[in-house]
């Protein structure tokens, strides 16, 4: 297997791509882990059991007396999960919490999300809690996803700050609950030639959600594209703090 090319466990992104690398994040996921793989992460990262040691703040002796009996011992849970971020690391490969971390910021559910990117539910499930790897599929969907939030949140504020005036304070509407949401959706016409129901997910274009938003304004293509009062209501909020409007709930 190739090792990291430094001990800083730094990677170029070629090394992510090179042969066995599934197989090693595979072997450091895998748990419980075993005296054998974790001699097999630490041989893949290049690093003695004295620099591991170093890392991962473990003794030296409890590393090799782990190694040594290979498969007949389980590595305490803390010393495995070191090993296998140092591993995923070096692989340049998402770890759970950055992929907690980035649902938790598109306000979406497991469900929600796993529709998204199309990911069957149970798979976006081990992922999250560090069962299997994030595939590089899982991963640049996230990362469209995320911009498409950006892009969505400057075309509302924009569109709020064109509609403002001293006279008046602009109030940009959000909702509380799903049954509040959809029932607003329900309300939206149909687009042209689109009759499915409104739905989220990663498409080759730049939209963001099932439909388009071509001929819509920003606030109402957000509400037709929003898989839940949630992903809404804080859209709705970080544009209105943008351009000085006011948020109303339904």
């Amino acid at each position: 297997m190739p090792p990291a090319p430094s001990p800083q466990l730094s990677t170029t992104p070629s090394a992510a791509a090179s042969p066995g690398a599934d197989s090693i994040a595979a072997v450091a996921q895998a748990r419980p882990m075993t005296g054998a793989a974790l001699t097999a992460c630490r041989r893949f990262l290049a690093l003695s059991a004295a620099r591991l040691a170093e890392f991962t703040a473990c003794p030296a002796s409890q590393i090799t007396d782990l190694e040594a009996a290979g498969a007949e011992v389980y590595v305490p849970q803390h010393l495995a999960d070191n090993v296998t971020e140092q591993v995923l690391e070096a692989l340049d490969v998402m770890k759970p919490a950055e992929l907690r971390g980035q649902r938790d910021l598109l306000a979406l559910d497991l469900p929600e999300l796993a529709a998204a990117i199309r990911v069957k539910q149970v798979r976006l499930r081990y992922a999250e809690d560090g069962q299997q790897m994030i595939n590089e599929h899982m991963r640049d969907s996230l990362h469209v996803l995320l911009e498409q939030v950006e892009q969505r949140v400057r075309a509302v504020a924009e569109h709020l700050r064109s509609h403002a005036s001293e006279a008046q304070t602009t109030v940009v509407m959000t909702y509380r609950n799903i049954d509040d949401l959809t029932a607003a959706q329900r309300q939206l016409p149909p687009l042209a030639g689109d009759e499915s129901v409104s739905g989220f997910q990663v498409k080759a274009t730049a939209s963001v959600g099932h439909h388009t938003d071509a001929g819509e304004d920003p606030v109402t293509a957000l509400l037709r594209n929003s898989p839940s009062p949630t992903y809404h209501r804080r859209i709705a909020t970080r544009a209105a703090l943008i351009a000085g409007a006011r948020l109303r709930y339904a």
